[in-house]
């Protein structure tokens, strides 16, 4: 359950609003979403959302989206296969990405800033394409897919709705996630040791990008945020599939999330992890959330019900006011005919009282007369 300002900015697609709006903190659990990698939240069921903003929740301005989805296109520039199976997988497959070169050409370079952007050990990689973070053909072609949805995005806020290089992107870039351990999640994601490699890349190449345009040492990444606890197992992946239609997760929404659904699901269902179920409703009621929420909702509720009697009461009023229309003119008459009525009673009065009154001014003129002549 979200309160509507949750939704509304869900909605336009600015959900880091709400994270950033001191008033909501209330309704917001602890998120393992500092600088630090190990803020220890424990085991619960979860559904996190990561932000493309900087420590301070901005995002990017048009003109540096632009530049990081050339850092992407200069990632997988040479990234074809020259073949593929039945299977989907390159034959030869050590030749589908050719290596970044002598390191002296600009792609090379920035494919070099890209993979050593975040936890930067090159002894310890073993890029089996030359690219960190493309492990597959398949990763080129969504990877092609995301840039080509943004580019018509930007150019539609551009061309369409007048928007400047300089102004600040007005959507979110998310992905939807679900975890039982968040702290651990999260440090997976900050040293990109998870198996989201394309929300890596996108991320290290924010990374890589805010290194050389932001002097001040911001740093615009992919930023992790707990969304909300999961009570009910019954509505763990549909809970999740909710979120990203409402954030924007998925990428033919300008998201990052590919599909619906995975592997992240498999230990809603183990009994192994189940009595977290509870322990997450535990806590909603303990720090009042569920209960401040089903408050809202019945406020709401009422507030709704109010109004749908109030504008009963006028549809009613209006049929009453219609049906009258038939009888209304001759009733429009009848008044006309009163009015007149009263208007001749008045008139009649009127010169009744002229009438006594001039009497009495010759009663009075006889009686001063009569005394003047004695």
């Amino acid at each position: 359950m979200y309160e509507g300002d949750f939704i509304t900015t869900a909605l336009k697609g600015q959900i880091s609003e709400y994270f950033r709006d001191p008033s909501k903190a209330a309704f917001l659990f602890q998120s393992p979403d500092g600088e630090e990698i190990d803020c220890i939240i424990g085991q619960r069921f979860e559904n996190y959302i990561l932000l493309l903003q900087d420590q301070d929740g901005d995002r990017f301005t048009i003109s540096q989206f632009h530049q990081l989805l050339d850092f992407l296109k200069a990632y997988i520039e040479d990234g074809e296969p020259a073949h593929t199976t039945k299977e989907g997988t390159a034959k030869g497959d050590k030749d589908i990405f050719a290596a970044p070169g002598d390191g002296e050409s600009h792609g090379a370079a920035i494919v070099r800033k890209i993979d050593e952007a975040v936890n930067a050990d090159t002894t310890a990689k073993a890029h089996k394409h030359h690219r960190r973070y493309l492990t597959s053909a398949e990763d080129v072609r969504v990877l092609r897919s995301w840039l080509g949805w943004w580019e018509e995005y930007l150019s539609d806020i551009q061309s369409v709705y007048g928007m400047q290089d300089d102004q600040e992107l007005p959507k979110d870039i998310t992905y939807v996630g679900w975890t039982h351990t968040p702290h651990i999640s999260k440090q997976s994601h900050s040293l990109h040791c998870n198996s989201l490699s394309l929300v890596n890349l996108v991320d290290a190449a924010a990374i890589a990008l805010s290194k050389e345009i932001h002097q001040s040492g911001k740093v615009v990444k992919m930023r992790y945020h707990t969304l909300r606890l999961v009570y009910d197992e019954e509505v763990s992946e549909d809970g999740e599939h909710f979120d990203s239609l409402l954030t924007g997760s998925y990428y033919w929404m300008g998201g990052l999330k590919t599909v619906f659904g995975g592997g992240f699901h498999d230990a809603a269902h183990d009994p192994e992890y189940k009595h977290l179920y509870e322990h997450n409703h535990g806590q909603l009621e303990i720090m009042g959330h569920l209960l401040d929420n089903m408050q809202r909702v019945n406020e709401n509720m009422k507030k709704d019900i109010e109004r749908v009697e109030m504008h009963q009461q006028l549809v009613n009023e209006l049929k009453q006011a219609i049906e009258k229309l038939p009888t209304l003119g001759a009733e429009i008459r009848k008044g006309k005919a009163e009015l007149r009525k009263l208007n001749h009673l008045r008139k009649l009065r009127k010169q009744q009282k002229q009438e006594v009154k001039e009497a009495l001014l010759a009663l009075l003129r006889a009686a001063m007369a009569k005394s003047a002549d004695e």
